[in-house]
């Protein structure tokens, strides 16, 4: 009962990520001035260790997050993004995915990290600037991601069975994600404490 209460709680929060659309997601990782004239939710706070960033902000579904994007320089293009945020009252954490546009529907999106596979995970929906996979986060995952050191991977298939293989580096991966728990969990407080007054 207590696993389908935490499911349902963080598909809530990834139905209304999915309702912010791909371009509002996207803008938070464009240039400053392009983010000035975006839609999506003003960011409070970032501090980058590594290959992740965390983030704060004011509006949105997320108080924080953290995310590592990787952006071909040479045609200012969002190639790909690995985001995740962390719900301490169920102790969970919920990814977001995006990768190009062209992906497969039907084979979903792969996860390899040192000794964690998961396939076929679901892709939500597709915007201007690609196609987001939204799901929670297997403990099993966050572990690997803390104890692997190197890096994992993204697989995909495109429509014309292309594969694609995307990078997820993993440096500083455990001490943004310490930032984003403490973060989450004094931003929530805050929250609370003045909804107390």
């Amino acid at each position: 009962m207590r696993n389908n209460h935490k499911a349902g709680l963080l598909m809530n929060i990834a139905s209304k990520a999915a309702a912010l659309g791909i371009a509002a997601i996207a803008a938070a990782y464009a240039a400053p001035a392009q983010a000035q004239n975006a839609q999506g939710p003003a960011v409070t706070d970032t501090q980058t260790t590594g290959s992740w960033s965390v983030r704060c902000y004011r509006g949105g579904p997320f108080v924080c997050d953290m995310t590592q994007v990787d952006i071909d320089r040479q045609r200012n293009v969002l190639v790909a993004s690995v985001s995740l945020s962390y719900n301490p009252k169920t102790d969970s954490y919920l990814g977001r995915f995006m990768l190009p546009l062209g992906v497969s529907f039907d084979q979903g999106l792969g996860i390899e990290v040192a000794q964690f596979q998961a396939q076929g995970v679901k892709y939500r929906v597709c915007g201007r600037d690609g196609c987001l996979a939204i799901n929670i986060l297997p403990p099993q995952l966050i572990d690997a991601m803390q104890n692997s050191g190197a890096k994992g991977v993204m697989h995909a298939v495109l429509i014309n069975n292309q594969k694609l293989d995307i990078p997820i580096l993993l440096d500083g991966f455990s001490d943004s994600l310490a930032k984003l728990k403490k973060l989450t969990a004094e931003k929530l407080a805050s929250a609370d404490q003045s909804g107390k007054k």
